[in-house]
């Protein structure tokens, strides 16, 4: 296992250019450019128009499935190596600071599937894109605001961390006033939240007397996930630009059965007390454990009770053999289960000293459960 991690740290910079040419030949072939837009573009489309394209339908297939799961790895490899050369600490604080991204992802997903992003810019907004825009965007804020504590003299802080508020600003501006939004808040809004936020950055730089990159990365993901989440609040005022029926009260149904079952699930482990049940309750692995049981809630109330349909290939299959969605929490418990068991047991030795590879690892699990979720959750509440 530790050789195996060496050598990918060593070789993976030139297994990530020989992947990323061999697919742009591979694309480039009449079969290729076919294959591509039958497994990868076509469904992206499809959800795009809201019906099949040219007989593709849109969602995930085996063949995608695996690509991005492969892709996935090798973003966990490309983060690892950029984290570590900013000596980051990966631990439940860490996480916390992540949740706004999570959610503000999620949130920009249901936007999506309720028709508020406009052509072209809806493409942006649709499954893995919106992931992987979300994901790009976090990254260069936790290097931002790494570089503004560690290298910004502190005289000049305030200064540098009004930029990614302006930023936002620009952004918003840009999306409203080039159409890009078939409902828009007004950039007032935004304007006054940004400087709220900043204020109170700006107070706890104060209060503290040192700067944190966890509290900037955090408030500036909050800020985010603000103007996405008061989106969702117009929706339920009453603000539809899409005719619907809402079921509102899912929004807090699905998040209270997740957090009923994770108790259950600590006070068992706890009760237990064994080598393997204390795995469960430390702080970072019971958010996981609620994450997805997020997910597996979210999934069992949406099929089961308003005739929605499982988008992933493993899930579909799986409920579709056993007629009920009820199996996504034994499916869930089997996937958390031995995910942690690996890492905190099997391989504990082998990777020790790893502490941001493991870190990462598990902040990726925790992403798998809690984003679709609450994008479940937040589809199903608003009726889209």
């Amino acid at each position: 296992m530790t050789r195996t991690i060496e050598l990918l740290e060593r070789n993976w910079k030139y297994l990530l250019v020989a992947a990323l040419l061999l697919f742009i030949a591979f694309s480039l072939t009449d079969f290729g450019g076919e294959f591509v837009w039958k497994y990868y573009w076509g469904p992206v489309v499809a959800d795009a128009e809201g019906e099949p394209v040219s007989g593709i339908k849109e969602g995930y297939n085996t063949v995608n499935t695996i690509t991005y799961a492969f892709l996935m790895a090798i973003s966990i490899a490309i983060i690892y190596k950029i984290l570590e050369w900013l000596k980051v600490e990966l631990d439940y604080k860490f996480f916390l600071a992540m949740v706004p991204y999570i959610v503000l992802g999620a949130t920009l997903r249901s936007l999506e599937d309720s028709n508020l992003f406009l052509k072209p810019l809806t493409y942006l907004f649709i499954a893995p894109v919106v992931y992987l825009v979300v994901g790009i965007s976090t990254l260069f804020i936790v290097i931002f605001a790494v570089g503004l504590e560690r290298k910004v003299p502190d005289r000049l802080k305030l200064q540098f961390m009004a930029i990614p508020f302006l930023g936002i600003n620009v952004l918003y501006w840009n999306m409203v006033y080039m159409d890009g939004l078939d409902y828009a808040i007004s950039p007032v809004f935004v304007l006054l939240l940004t400087t709220i936020q900043f204020v109170s950055l700006r107070n706890i730089f104060r209060r503290k007397g040192k700067f944190s990159y966890i509290y900037s990365t955090f408030v500036i993901g909050e800020t985010l996930m603000i103007m996405a989440l008061a989106y969702i609040a117009m929706w339920f005022l009453g603000f539809n630009w899409q005719n619907s029926h809402m079921y509102g009260g899912e929004m807090i149904a699905i998040p209270a059965l997740a957090f009923f079952l994770t108790i259950i699930v600590y006070i068992v482990c706890r009760k237990l007390d064994t080598e393997i049940s204390r795995i469960f309750i430390s702080p970072i692995n019971i958010l996981i454990v609620m994450a997805h049981l997020m997910d597996a809630s979210a999934t069992y109330r949406a099929i089961e009770y308003f005739s929605y349909a499982e988008k992933h290939v493993l899930p579909r299959f799986l409920i579709d053999t056993t007629g009920t969605a009820l199996v996504m929490f034994p499916l869930k418990a089997v996937t958390v289960f031995f995910a942690l068991y690996l890492i905190d047991i099997e391989f504990r030795k082998e990777t020790e000293g790893y502490d941001i590879l493991i870190g990462l690892v598990k902040l990726s699990i925790f992403i798998l459960g809690l984003a679709p979720g609450l994008r479940d959750m937040m589809r199903l509440g608003m009726g889209v």
